[in-house]
């Protein structure tokens, strides 16, 4: 079994907050406390027993990758880079541990991650990355900049205590920022992390990517729901992975409800081929 975190293991929207929110005793809690949890019943792993070695085998879990460490949350990141067969690996990349609003993941992490990826076996032709928030999504800056603006009405309102009534549902809890922030500012896309996924996407391309190896990128949204949500929004789904022999094509066969909480479920299926570039 393969887990892999993100924001609602700990609070909606953790790390995408302003510092000083992050670095509050109560935030600082719930980071360490959630993160630790998430090691212990996801990964099985706890810092204290396996380690948290530089050098990638090292580890009590052969495939775990440890990362830099978190600014908020008091443990180094932890990825991993798992066999599923002789031609299919995954890298599932740890995009919370050291998330801030102008950073997902470290350089450090980075340089290990490529090290391990530029070195996997030639007969490797899939390599399925797995990332906790959409690589490929729509763009919102101006949104994003409106809802961050220091002039923005409702958060002038919030903050001075004359919201009208039931208007409250516009800003968060926590600092009486725009509720709806800390999503935008938690995309790959976002204006803070814009750079970054243009370096992380043309690395990945160019550096690892061979003429035998295929790279399909499988994310959800921040909100934990595949892209196009709103055609099984409540409706459990999942999907299982076969690697064909023939064609070396995988073959995924997404299973979602019929109706909701019905149980029996409808598969869509969708191949990934290997590439034969020349």
């Amino acid at each position: 079994m393969m887990n892999m975190l993100d924001d609602h293991d700990l609070i909606d929207g953790f790390g995408s907050y302003p510092d000083d929110l992050q670095t509050s005793s109560v935030f600082n809690y719930i980071g360490s406390r959630g993160y630790f949890w998430f090691l212990l019943f996801q990964l099985f792993t706890v810092d204290e027993v396996d380690g948290l070695p530089s050098k990638v085998g090292d580890h009590t879990f052969k495939s775990t990758i440890i990362g830099g460490d978190g600014p908020f949350i008091p443990s180094a990141g932890h990825s991993m880079l798992t066999y599923l067969g002789p031609q299919v690996y995954m890298l599932l990349l740890d995009c919370r541990a050291e998330r801030k609003k102008t950073q997902i993941c470290s350089p450090k992490t980075y340089e290990r991650i490529f090290r391990q990826l530029e070195s996997l076996p030639a007969e490797v032709e899939h390599l399925v990355i797995l990332v906790g928030i959409p690589i490929a999504y729509p763009r919102m800056n101006f949104l994003e900049r409106a809802l961050d603006s220091k002039i923005n009405p409702l958060v002038i309102l919030g903050k001075a205590g004359t919201m009208a009534p039931g208007m409250s549902g516009f800003l968060n809890k926590f600092n009486k920022d725009a509720e709806l922030l800390d999503d935008l500012s938690d995309h790959w896309t976002a204006g803070d992390h814009k750079k970054e996924r243009n370096w992380f996407t043309h690395k990945t391309m160019h550096d690892v990517q061979t003429d035998e190896c295929m790279l399909p990128l499988f994310v959800n949204d921040t909100n934990g729901k595949a892209p196009k949500s709103k055609y099984i929004m409540g409706r459990r789904n999942w999907t299982q992975v076969d690697y064909d022999h023939d064609t070396k094509d995988l073959v995924y066969d997404i299973r979602v409800e019929k109706e909701k909480g019905v149980g029996t479920t409808v598969g869509f299926e969708v191949r990934s081929p290997p590439p034969r570039w020349k």
